[in-house]
């Protein structure tokens, strides 16, 4: 068969949903086969809602109202394709169609040697979604329940009836996609859909972890920022989403009293551009988008601690992390603005001014102790003895 560009997948590779809902379903109406695509061995349909008997599972099941599958009898219902070839099963809507923890064994073979098997434990009150993706390429599979409470009216028949909505599957040959984080910690990468029909298109998109920005992928078919696209996919895949450590530096040189404070935030591994952000900054600091980290000249002398986070191009983002700024003492420099007095004589006194520097703080003076014998000071005021 010829493929024009932008086609679907192949008709020999289809995927589909089948909810019954087409089908004029009573009690104990089997589903023709063909229905879908597939033979529905055992399988009969009605419609949830409005079932007799109500309350029950077959209500609780109706994913799609109005109508529900469900194993005649009791006993196991067998899928096969209509007239021949594989199949796949993705997912479904299960219920227990009279009582909670009933026990069902979705099998799947391939010329009648086991393949997969998915237990589950099924809830009369509400569906539980199976993912069956286990159960791929198969040519039959065959779904057994147990364990359940004998009905009052239908006995141990009742017991092992269960509920089927909304069956996800791929008509023909379908193909796996791997999706691996690198590494792990990363972050996660999902591919939908998954599996794919031969020939047909998956989706993959990469998350990022908190403290990791995604960097790449590899076995793509084209990307798109953190998304990335398989088509004419033919054979198993495997995507790998790439992943590195961001993280905000936590150190900045100091700074001094007297002077405006200004210095670059710096982060690793992220995609420019990069926007940071702190949720606690101290009175007095300043955390601009760009990264610049600023106080006055007038910040008081200390160490201050905050939390910074970086945001990336790939909007990822870093852990919150603490970032210290010291603020240190300024040099004091004392400097004299009086001269000494010239041909200076017992009694003379004169006045000496200083000034102390980027601090403010008020110039005490003091003698030297071995000018004591000759001179005394009170304040500013030197007198000769």
């Amino acid at each position: 068969l010829a493929l024009g560009m932008g086609s679907t997948a192949p008709a020999w590779a289809q995927a589909m949903t089948e909810n019954f809902d087409a089908l004029s379903c009573g009690l104990g109406v089997f589903i023709p086969g063909g229905t879908g695509g597939l033979d529905w061995g055992n399988g009969a349909c009605l419609n949830g809602p409005n079932y007799v008997n109500n309350p029950s599972g077959y209500a609780a099941g109706a994913t799609s109202a109005p109508n529900v599958a469900l194993n005649n009898a009791g006993t196991p219902m067998t899928l096969t394709r209509n007239g021949g070839g594989l199949f796949s099963l993705t997912a479904g809507q299960f219920t227990g169609a009279w009582n909670d923890n009933l026990n069902l064994n979705i099998q799947g073979f391939l010329n009648s040697n086991l393949v997969a098997t998915v237990p589950a434990t099924l809830s009369a009150i509400q569906p539980t979604l199976l993912d069956l993706s286990a159960l791929a390429n198969v040519d039959r599979v065959v779904f057994t329940a147990s364990g359940g409470t004998p009905h009052p009216a239908y006995g141990t028949i009742g017991a092992t009836h269960f509920v089927l909505d909304d069956l996800s599957y791929i008509l023909g040959v379908s193909r796996a996609i791997t999706a691996t984080a690198s590494p792990s910690t990363g972050g996660s990468v999902s591919c939908t859909p998954n599996l794919v029909p031969d020939g047909g298109t998956s989706s993959c998109t990469a998350t990022a972890n908190p403290g990791y920005t995604f960097t790449g992928f590899a076995g793509c078919t084209s990307v798109s920022g953190n998304t990335c696209t398989l088509a004419n996919v033919t054979a198993p895949a495997a995507v790998t989403a790439n992943f590195a450590a961001f993280a905000v530096a936590g150190s900045l040189p100091p700074g001094t009293y007297g002077t405006a404070y200004s210095q670059p935030l710096a982060s690793t591994g992220g995609v420019d551009p990069i926007g940071f952000a702190s949720s606690n900054p101290p009175a007095g600091i300043t955390v601009t988008p760009a990264g610049l980290v600023t106080a006055p000249a007038t910040l008081a002398v200390g160490v201050y601690t905050f939390d910074v986070t970086a945001t990336d191009a790939n909007h990822a983002a870093t852990i919150a992390t603490p970032v210290t700024v010291t603020i240190a003492q300024a040099a004091q420099t004392i400097a004299f603005t009086s001269a000494n007095p010239a041909g200076a004589k017992l009694g003379d006194s004169y006045t000496v001014t200083a000034t102390g520097g980027a601090s403010g703080n008020p110039v005490t003076f003091s003698l030297a102790a071995s000018a004591a014998p000759f001179c005394t000071i009170s304040g500013n005021v030197v007198s000769f003895n």
